[in-house]
């Protein structure tokens, strides 16, 4: 019989700005955003990225068109065009 076995990482950072809960990470160049989620029991629109040189969060300018929470969350590169 095959097991799954699940395995967490957990990055020990500085406190998110806020309470979340059902957001989703991507991994970001060195470092990774959280997506989405909950915040207070409200659906979250923000996109925050962690930067490991500070121990900070920055809100991005760009958010979700709609606050979403258990979403999928990848980055795609997408070519100059």
């Amino acid at each position: 019989m095959a097991r799954a076995y699940i395995v967490f990482f957990i990055y020990l950072a500085n406190n998110l700005p806020g309470t979340f809960a059902f957001g989703r990470s991507a991994r970001h160049e060195e470092s990774f955003l959280l997506i989405g989620g909950t915040k207070g029991g409200l659906y979250n629109s923000g996109v925050y990225m962690f930067k490991p040189e500070t121990d900070s969060w920055t809100l991005m300018m760009g958010q979700l068109a709609t606050p979403r929470d258990q979403t999928t969350a990848m980055v795609v590169k997408i070519p100059n065009v």
